[in-house]
């Protein structure tokens, strides 16, 4: 009887040990570094699974596509907020007390394949030095395996943001149709390949062009 008991004893401890490393491996780790541009800040690894690039031109210590994410995210922002005064997502009823706007750099394979991915939700922002504990985030994740100075799509992440912050409105031919327009903002003539007319990919009739 004592032998099946301490035999029952072994069997368990085994089984919730196996459980506790199982949830350890699929637990996913926190991106370990930062970069702080102003008021958009981007998190990132530099090994392993979603790693970036670590060409560093400028020798300053962060990785050249972690810089030209933040500056593309930066410009795209005071482009259409500050520039072509569209509501400012960080002045929105529905962002009260957003303050930055927090960037993931992940391996593609943890974003459904895609190339980039805002969320509508503001969240507590990550802890890092040089912020508050008060801080707030609205969050986007970008592709490793992007290099941000041949494609805007942290341009139209950026415009999902704004889009949030302006109404829940989320069906997918209003939010996809005016983000590729906003490519065009950060793309033509500049950081990027638009693989589309700037017309636009939609047909489009004369008339209604000079209403």
């Amino acid at each position: 009887m004592l032998s099946r008991i301490v035999a029952l004893a072994v069997l368990l401890v085994a089984i919730v040990s196996t459980s506790l490393t199982s949830a350890q491996q699929k637990k996913k780790p926190q991106e370990k570094e930062h970069f702080v541009y102003d008021d958009v800040r981007v998190f990132y690894v530099t090994e392993g699974i979603g790693a970036v690039s670590p060409v560093d031109v400028d020798k300053n210590g962060v990785p050249d596509q972690v810089e030209n994410v933040a500056k593309q995210v930066w410009a795209a922002h005071q482009l259409f907020c500050k520039v072509l005064k569209f509501p400012d997502p960080f002045e929105s009823e529905r962002y009260q007390g957003v303050n930055c706007i927090q960037v993931s750099i992940l391996d593609r394979t943890e974003m459904s394949n895609l190339n980039g991915v805002a969320f509508s939700r503001a969240q507590r922002a990550r802890s890092i030095p040089e912020g508050n504990p008060t801080d707030r985030a609205i969050v986007m994740a970008i592709s490793s395996q992007l290099d941000p100075t041949k494609n805007v799509t942290p341009t139209h992440e950026t415009f999902h943001l704004i889009q949030y912050g302006t109404t829940y409105f989320k069906n997918s031919w209003y939010l996809e149709g005016m983000a590729r327009w906003a490519e065009h903002g950060t793309g033509k003539d500049g950081l990027g390949e638009i693989k589309y007319s700037p017309r636009g990919p939609w047909p489009q009739i004369s008339l209604h062009l000079q209403q």
